[in-house]
């Protein structure tokens, strides 16, 4: 079961301005400046991926409804498949 990356956890726990705040804590001088639109692209890339990865619906969000769904079932660890083996 993989499990999903930090930035996915970060949101489902505090939102955009929890994955803002993690990303400018563990940021490098380099890296480019964390803002919101750069923090809301990174969590939808990562859901999208996700559900290119999976094929399951749980993570093709539709509204502000599927994401809060979604966000629900990351807190609740309901969002992975716990049948495979």
């Amino acid at each position: 079961m993989d499990p999903v990356e930090a930035p996915l956890q970060w949101w489902a726990a505090g939102g955009y301005a929890e994955v803002a705040r993690e990303l400018a804590r563990t940021r490098r001088p380099d890296d480019p400046p964390v803002t919101p639109l750069s923090c809301r692209r990174l969590v939808h890339r990562l859901i999208r991926d996700r559900y290119r990865a999976t094929g399951d619906a749980t993570w093709r969000p539709r509204g502000h409804r599927g994401y809060e769904e979604l966000r629900r079932k990351l807190r609740e660890n309901r969002a992975l498949d716990h049948d495979l083996v």
